[in-house]
């Protein structure tokens, strides 16, 4: 017998054995604990996730419908600015398009970018505000 089929023949050997104790591993006790753990976490997950799509989903209802730009708020603030347009709403909308992979967002999130930089760039690219109903920049 060669030193080859020998080593095939004891490895087979080996395979019940092994099953054996990976299924002892997985059935040991405290493990029912951890998929319970695991149905929460994704239980959780996914109320993070419907909570970040409708969030981003309820921006867009608010965007300028000339520029497709983001107003600072929706209580009265009718201008974009770097500050909290492109600082804080924006990140958070392009991060929860991204890592949801919604493409619908995804789209929107680029043709928002596009804007702020077609828009909003005044000196040496630099943002500055940008009045809605001016259609132009604050001063």
């Amino acid at each position: 017998m060669t030193n080859q089929l020998k080593t095939v023949r004891e490895a087979k050997a080996v395979q019940p054995a092994l099953f054996l104790l990976i299924v002892l591993a997985v059935v040991r006790p405290g493990w029912a604990d951890r998929w319970d753990s695991a149905r929460k976490n994704g239980e959780d997950s996914q109320k993070a996730i419907r909570f970040c799509r409708r969030y981003a989903n309820g921006w867009l209802m608010h965007v300028d419908p000339a520029t497709g730009l983001f107003p600072r708020t929706i209580n009265g603030g009718w201008f974009w600015n770097g500050r909290d347009c492109a600082a804080d709403n924006f990140p958070f909308f392009a991060l929860t398009a991204y890592v949801t992979d919604d493409y619908h967002l995804k789209r929107a999130a680029m043709h928002i970018l596009e804007q702020e930089k077609r828009l909003t760039s005044r000196i040496d690219g630099l943002p500055d505000v940008y009045d809605f109903e001016k259609q132009g920049f604050r001063s």
